[in-house]
């Protein structure tokens, strides 16, 4: 920022900054790139957006940055609601978990020769000992 909208910024606001900063962060900014090409922290763009609105932007201007934010917080919004659809978010897997049971067959159990003989031999010893 030039000089003159340093000077806008209140100087209550500059020690809040300053207070609150945290002092690892390593601060890298092109100048010759714009905002978006410099790939700053989500943090960092929302705090010199509201520096933009509350201390810089006239009245005019704030209106329509304040309308192009709202505007954009709808879309994300619309997209989140499109992506997480409660409604909608479960169809896949409801179709995955149908395919498996569809595709199962039933399968008839049968008893080995052994184990039926041992069954016949308990029978036969249980009427006779009856």
């Amino acid at each position: 920022m030039n000089e003159q909208n340093i000077k806008k910024v209140p100087k209550k606001f500059w020690d809040f900054i300053n207070e609150n900063k945290d002092i690892n962060y390593n601060f890298k900014y092109d100048d010759s790139k714009s905002i978006l090409e410099n790939s700053l922290h989500l943090d960092s763009i929302a705090i010199l957006t509201y520096i933009n609105i509350n201390f810089l932007l006239d009245s005019k201007s704030k209106k329509e940055m304040i309308k192009l934010l709202k505007e954009d917080e709808l879309i994300a919004e619309e997209e989140k609601r499109k992506r997480y659809n409660p409604d909608t978010i479960f169809k896949d897997k409801e179709k995955n978990i149908e395919q498996p049971i569809n595709s199962m067959e039933m399968i008839e159990y049968k008893e080995s020769i052994l184990k039926k003989i041992i069954l016949k031999i308990k029978k036969f010893l249980d009427k006779h000992n009856s």
